[in-house]
């Protein structure tokens, strides 16, 4: 239980960290840096030579247009998969809250109840055990008593 506990506190700590202005910025530089970087280059089949990578889009008087079209497009991506990105996060969190604790408490709550039966049957083992020792006695005394007994109405006897 405490492995989930430690877990949960680690999923919150990883999701203040990444709502925080700068871890969300660093992420968004990135992403729209990827976004842009895997953008068809030199060589892809898709366009002539002339035409592929920034470069070739750019040139023309289209080449402002067509930065502002990638500019949007990268930061629409970006945002969107930082966003899938907080959902995923709190999402495990709730699965750990909701879920993994509840379970672990449950395990724990098993444990407790395991050891409680282990004991009431060591208690049985001990009872049974002071049973036959206080039956074997008994019997000892019952087999002296007996013998003395048939002793003593045979000295009447005689």
């Amino acid at each position: 239980m405490e492995a989930v506990k430690a877990a949960i506190e680690a999923k919150k700590q990883e999701i203040n960290d990444s709502d925080s202005i700068f871890s969300q910025f660093t992420d968004y530089v990135e992403g729209v840096y990827n976004t842009i970087k895997d953008l068809p280059g030199e060589g892809a089949s898709e366009m002539p030579k002339s035409m592929s990578g920034i470069e070739g889009w750019a040139a023309g008087g289209t080449g402002p247009m067509v930065g502002y079209g990638m500019f949007v497009y990268a930061s629409y991506r970006t945002m969107n998969s930082m966003a899938d990105a907080a959902n995923n996060r709190r999402s495990d969190l709730r699965t750990l809250q909701e879920q993994a604790l509840p379970a672990a408490q449950a395990q724990v709550e098993v444990r407790k109840r395991e050891v409680k039966i282990a004991n009431l049957q060591q208690q049985i083992a001990q009872a049974d055990a002071d049973l036959a020792t206080n039956l074997a006695s008994a019997m000892r005394a019952f087999q002296a008593e007996r013998f003395l007994s048939t002793e003593f109405w045979s000295k009447l006897l005689t």
